[in-house]
């Protein structure tokens, strides 16, 4: 007869109700702050506050989040969450060496220049309806703010335009690293956080569009080795999100407490630390994480596809605009796709075979 019991029928005979009623939440919470934490690491400050805000709380020192580790509860708070995040990654490494996986790969790699197709687009979509609502990249860089406001978005919706149609993609992207230079002398290191986009663009240029482009001044088929086009792409997505968690989240963490404060996070007390400086922390290291491992090409793929998860899950939770976003889901297809060279993994690879 014990073998027919449910699930349920246990949890209903269980003589320590209050125990179980526990452990269920703790359960719960256990597997959504490796959800939600993480997510938090991915929400863009500068797209869900105030941007008077977020300008002057760039512009003063903020506390260090390290801060909230001297409290030995958040120590262990941040101990259990360190060690959930790290199961999990643990878990997606070792399904990463299965066949299953492993067949995954092969199917993604015969797909590469699909993912080069959904790179160019995603990059000449986001500077179309950038310039027509009057922004560069990202809502918190308007046109108005870098001089010529009309003759920039001109420019910016010429650049998509030749992306995404793939006639003169070459010359999209030069147009591309024109405007970021631009506004990088506008904005000064603030546009390392689009440093994504500047790899994009020298891939493209250097390497032209791929598939369904076109450009009749391109004489030579030689082009430099293929393998440095993923890697600079990775970089600059690496370098991106590594400068936002250090310049915005560590340095400023009045931002990410903002985001906490104004999103009411801490009522949910199963879900995330009650301390928001903490849940700052978590969301920093969750953020260098992700960005360091891209950066150095270290089991790029399952990184970049729990990095997908994140920041879908962080458009919902969290209101963000969609197109700021697409150079990561263009950037993130072509590194799922494209072969991985000059990375960590390649290298670790070689050696295993020796």
């Amino acid at each position: 007869m014990t073998a027919g019991w449910s699930f349920h029928d246990i949890v209903a005979r269980n003589p320590y109700p209050r125990y179980n009623e526990n452990m269920r939440k703790f359960a719960a919470g256990l597997a959504l702050t490796t959800v939600l934490l993480p997510a938090l690491a991915s929400a863009h400050e500068a797209y869900v506050l105030d941007q008077d805000f977020f300008w002057d709380a760039l512009g003063n020192p903020g506390t260090n989040p390290l801060v909230a580790l001297a409290d030995p509860a958040n120590a262990r708070t941040f101990l259990v969450i360190a060690i959930c995040i790290g199961l999990v990654f643990l878990a997606a490494f070792v399904f990463g060496h299965t066949l299953t996986a492993a067949r995954a790969r092969a199917w993604l790699a015969r797909r590469a220049a699909w993912g080069k197709l959904a790179l160019r687009v995603a990059v000449g979509t986001a500077l179309i309806i950038g310039a027509l609502h009057g922004y560069f990249l990202g809502t918190e860089i308007p046109f108005e703010t870098l001089g010529s406001p009309a003759f920039l978005q001109l420019t910016a919706f010429l650049a998509g335009t030749l992306l995404v149609s793939g006639v003169l993609a070459e010359g999209g992207a030069v147009l591309g690293i024109v405007l970021w230079a631009v506004a990088a002398g506008r904005y000064g290191t603030y546009m390392m956080s689009y440093a994504t986009y500047v790899g994009a663009f020298i891939a493209l240029l250097l390497w032209g569009g791929g598939m369904f482009s076109w450009n009749p001044w391109r004489r030579s088929k030689k082009k430099p080795a293929a393998g440095l086009e993923t890697a600079m792409i990775r970089v600059g997505y690496g370098t991106a999100l590594l400068w936002a968690a250090v310049s915005v989240k560590l340095l400023h963490p009045i931002l990410p407490l903002t985001v906490v404060t104004n999103y009411h996070l801490t009522r949910f007390s199963f879900l995330f630390p009650q301390d928001p400086l903490l849940v700052t922390l978590g969301a920093t290291v969750a953020e260098l994480i992700i960005g360091l491992f891209i950066l150095l090409g270290f089991q790029t793929r399952l990184i970049i596809g729990i990095s997908l998860f994140y920041i879908t899950l962080s458009l919902f939770y969290f209101g963000e605009a969609i197109w700021p976003h697409l150079i990561l889901y263009g950037a993130s297809c072509y590194l799922l796709a494209a072969p991985q060279r000059f990375s960590l993994d390649a290298w670790l690879s070689r050696h295993a075979h020796h």
